[in-house]
């Protein structure tokens, strides 16, 4: 009954009902629930194209450099920010539903397991305004019954500069370390928070263990398999480097069906890579303001 009460809750389209949902009522859901809950939520309202906005958050741009404020993107459990909150990085994107799908070559365990094809949401941004163009991409990739697992990839902290090309460069969770001064007092501040829960890690090579340890159905695997790195290859091609339309209008432009990225994985940092899987476009891009102020991407510090 607390099941149907909280799908009529989500399905009414009331823009600040996921603001009730706590994660005690959303985990035990199934994957294929939330999944059809935030594809939904991720589409009402989205922004018209000639009222994207674009300025970069200045109030209150100094949390960036806040530990405690960044540490709570690692230690909340859900998939929706209790309140609205406004990304200081990555403050603009673009979400839409996706799939993992892992082909039988894969070695590794959970959900990049031999033939799993797992649901999710890919958020596409960029992490702050040009000069200089920084692609990155936030994936979500749900379970029944638990948390989401979550990984971040990006290609470069120092961005790839006049290059306008979103699909220009691979992806990846170890990339590296920013030049810009700046950028590396940011990644400080990064490494102070992720080292408070596991003092073994470090901002630019995020682990990926999360994604080995726990399969779809929600069971845990008890001896999992997991690769140092993760590199998603993009296969998108109709992006032109010279282009400076809005990232979020490129994006509305590809189909449901398209293969985004092909997905490598390295067992160990002198290995070779592996291709073990595609991501799949499974809806529209959609730029709104629940992607960009309430889906929670929780970031993993454990390896």
């Amino acid at each position: 009954m607390k099941t149907l009460s909280l799908l009529l809750l989500v399905l009414s389209f009331d823009v600040f009902a996921y603001s009730k949902i706590s994660a005690k009522r959303w985990q035990p859901l199934s994957a294929k629930q939330k999944y059809t809950m935030l594809g939904k939520y991720i589409r009402t309202k989205p922004y018209s194209d000639n009222q994207l906005p674009t300025n970069f958050p200045l109030f209150g741009a100094l949390q960036i450099f806040d530990v405690n404020h960044i540490i709570k993107v690692f230690t909340i459990p859900h998939d929706i920010y209790p309140k609205s909150r406004r990304k200081l990085i990555h403050t603009y994107g673009s979400a839409a539903q996706v799939s993992l799908r892992i082909n039988d070559r894969s070695k590794y365990t959970g959900l990049l397991a031999p033939g799993t094809k797992a649901y999710g949401i890919a958020r596409l941004s960029l992490a702050k305004e040009p000069p200089s163009y920084t692609p990155g991409m936030a994936l979500k990739l749900l379970v029944d019954g638990r948390p989401s697992e979550n990984i971040l990839v990006m290609n470069s902290l120092d961005g790839q500069g006049e290059n306008y090309n979103f699909f220009a460069k691979n992806f990846s969770n170890i990339i590296p370390g920013p030049s810009n001064p700046l950028l590396s007092a940011l990644a400080f501040s990064f490494k102070m928070a992720i080292q408070k829960l596991n003092p073994r890690a470090v901002p630019t090579n995020l682990p990926t263990a999360n994604l080995s340890k726990v399969k779809v159905n929600g069971q845990r695997v008890r001896k999992y398999n997991s690769p140092a790195q993760l590199i998603f290859r993009p296969l998108v091609t109709k992006f032109d480097k010279n282009d400076r339309t809005d990232l979020r209008i490129q994006l509305k432009a590809l189909k449901p069906g398209t293969t985004l990225y092909k997905v490598y994985a390295r067992k160990s940092k002198n290995s070779g890579v592996i291709l073990i899987g595609e991501l799949v476009l499974e809806s529209k891009f959609v730029a709104s303001k629940f992607s960009d102020r309430w889906l929670l991407f929780q970031h993993n510090a454990f390896f």
